[in-house]
């Protein structure tokens, strides 16, 4: 009895410490997690302004849950490890393996929150599972990586200095004397199964639905949510959500008419008006860095106000999202991203569409996509080709005919203003009518200038000057092009990809910041020598709202499919609709209104200076689930296409 006891005593021994040490290292990780977090406020304060302490103290509280879930899920391989009931888990090889491993494992999940705190400022919000497609292993990062590592040196001495605390003070193996029985291998087996089984339930929650990354904004306001979440969490919920959730709230007839994506003019065949069609995308320009458009001290883009006094524009623009990638099928083909994964690197990026240039390549436009980095950046090109542009001009095309020496940024491809020269010169051998969409890229970090405009501009910030030389390479471009004969026949369209973080910053706007601005942009359509074309318009716009407004202008006469609204029409409800890690968000000229799991999770109204809370509407609330209930179901269905049916 007694050697039984013993025998017992030395297994619930070895169970214990073994526990014990794996506790620890789990609190460990916690430790980290919230250091990372305090680092992610500190560098993105600016973001968060002005803070509510009570707001914050509830957020890095709330935070611990969703770190822990993070935590549990990477470290459930480890857990059998820690309790095999074998001799050779008194190997110090053993041990220190299992120590690598287990490091190298959760120093990942380290990485990427702090990746992520320098990317969080060009997309307001923690990343998803295309993170690893669009920043880790996108077709840029070999030649991007040690930029960023050099100019954001700090988030790289941040990890070191972590990892080198972690080398040093992550709890350690004590060694026991171990009995190889039967009743230690059932005892050690039966305490593993129990303790994963458990974690498991932490790490989804123990409700009916599993703990996601909606479930922050339970705890605190949607401003605070990018604080509360990790970015291993939020990337780990959003793996395999690349499908579009059916919605149904409404029987057909009442949808329809709250909200349908089917359109029609109804203009006569001779009424189509061949009219050049350019669309500049134009690379981080925010509203907010425009003075024309904005209350700014000062403006950085002059050329573009010229364009604006002198076109039509829209001071209410948004983008329906924070990235490029997501910007061109919104644009083009006027489709937001309302789910986790972009639309060009979903299942959705197959759908028939009712894209601009499937629409006018079936009206005798020549098509063609422009854009000055490398060929693949972010799938345009295979987008390019699946919605219907006949040609594409990048940093290939642009070095068959030109040298890399000072065209080449060494970072993201050709200068502005050598490639949109490049450019015209290309449009002038296109027969008219063409459709061009022309996408700018030197105004994005690490912002580098041409050698010969090193000193053309005294902006304080690097990133300003690059905003400086991107509004004057479209100068260039307008001062070359006004001599080519399709100018004058030719509607242009300005609309930026997404806001930039630098616009935000106090010494660039000092003004009230509202949780809308960062998705306000410049939305201006411009008509060469039409002093009737000139207006400046404050209703609600958006970027899928480009599509069907060219079709207008064009006099279009055929139905197609389009998400957004004509900015020209009048018998339309003029709206903004973006989507971010769970919630939606509908904007129109009364409120703003956030969903997250079908529910209100807040309606604010926004004022020069402040915001306040609100109540939605009935007809706001049925207005956004007519339009969700339209869009899944077109996008699920395949739907998206009248013309391709």
């Amino acid at each position: 009895m007694r050697a039984w006891k013993n025998r017992v005593g030395s297994d619930m021994k070895i169970f214990v410490s073994n526990g014990i040490l794996l506790v620890k290292r789990l609190l460990f990780l916690m430790m980290l997690y919230t250091v990372c977090r305090v680092y992610f406020l500190v560098c993105n304060l600016s973001s968060f302004q002005p803070i509510a302490a009570g707001e914050l103290f509830w957020s890095f509280l709330a935070g611990l849950r969703f770190d822990f879930s993070a935590i549990l899920f990477l470290n459930i391989i480890f857990y059998i490890p820690h309790f095999f009931p074998f001799k050779f888990v008194e190997n110090s090889r053993y041990q220190a393996v299992l120590k690598q491993i287990m490091l190298f494992v959760n120093m990942f999940g380290i990485l990427l929150n702090i990746i992520d705190t320098g990317y969080f400022s060009f997309q307001n919000g923690r990343s998803g599972s295309d993170f690893f497609q669009n920043v880790l292993f996108s077709a840029d990062t070999v030649n991007l990586l040690p930029v960023y590592i050099t100019d954001y040196w700090h988030h790289t001495l941040f990890f070191v200095a972590l990892y080198a605390i972690s080398e040093k003070w992550f709890p350690r193996y004590k060694s026991y004397e171990i009995r190889t029985h039967r009743f230690a291998f059932v005892t050690c087996t039966f305490s593993a199964i129990v303790f994963t089984v458990g974690s498991f339930f932490l790490y989804r929650g123990f409700g009916v639905k599993t703990f996601s990354v909606v479930d922050a904004m339970r705890f605190t306001e949607a401003k605070y949510a990018p604080i509360t979440l990790n970015t291993p969490f939020t990337i780990v919920r959003t793996m395999g959500k690349s499908g579009i959730a059916m919605r149904t709230y409404f029987d057909d007839e009442t949808a329809r008419s709250l909200y349908s994506a089917e359109r029609h003019y109804s203009f006569s065949d001779d009424e189509f008006a061949k009219k050049n069609i350019v669309i500049f995308i134009l690379e981080s320009f925010s509203q907010r860095s425009i003075g024309s458009l904005h209350t700014t001290e000062k403006g950085y883009t002059p050329f573009l106000d010229s364009i604006i006094s002198n076109g039509y524009a829209f001071t209410n623009a948004f983008a329906n999202g924070t990235k490029s990638i997501q910007a061109v099928p919104a644009i083009l083909s006027s489709m937001p991203q309302m789910t986790d994964v972009t639309i060009i690197g979903s299942k959705y990026a197959a759908n028939r569409v009712d894209a601009l240039p499937i629409l006018l390549k079936k009206e005798g436009y020549q098509t063609a996509f422009f854009h000055g980095a490398f060929n693949g950046t972010m799938g345009f090109d295979k987008y390019c080709e699946a919605v219907g542009f006949e040609h594409y001009f990048g940093m290939n095309e642009f070095l068959e005919e030109n040298s890399m020496d000072g065209n080449y940024d060494s970072d993201w491809g050709i200068f502005d203003d050598k490639f949109l020269l490049y450019t015209k010169e290309q449009l002038d051998d296109f027969q008219q009518p063409f459709l061009s969409t022309i996408f700018t890229i030197s105004s994005h970090h690490p912002y580098v200038l041409p050698e010969e405009y090193q000193n053309s501009f005294d902006e304080k910030k690097p990133e300003l000057n690059a905003l400086r030389y991107a509004d004057f390479s479209l100068q260039k471009f307008f001062d070359a092009a006004r001599k080519s004969p399709w100018f004058n026949n030719t509607l242009f369209v300005f609309v930026a990809d997404h806001t930039s973080p630098f616009s935000f910053e106090p010494d660039v706007t000092a003004d009230y910041i509202s949780p809308i601005d960062r998705h306000r942009v410049p939305l201006v359509f411009y008509t060469p020598g039409d002093t009737t074309f000139r207006a400046r318009s404050e209703r609600i716009v958006q970027q899928i709202d480009i599509l069907p407004s060219i079709l207008y202008q064009l006099r279009y006469n055929k139905p197609f499919i389009a998400f957004g609204e004509n900015v020209f029409g009048e018998n339309v409800k003029p709206c903004a609709v973006y989507y971010n890690a769970g919630t939606f968000t509908f904007i129109d000229s009364t409120s703003v209104v956030n969903y997250a799991d079908d529910e209100v999770s807040s309606c604010f109204k926004v004022y020069p200076d402040s915001i306040s809370d609100a109540k939605p509407t009935e007809a706001q609330i049925n207005h956004f689930k007519a339009f969700m209930q339209e869009y899944s179901h077109k996008m699920v269905l395949n739907q998206t296409s009248v013309s391709e049916q």
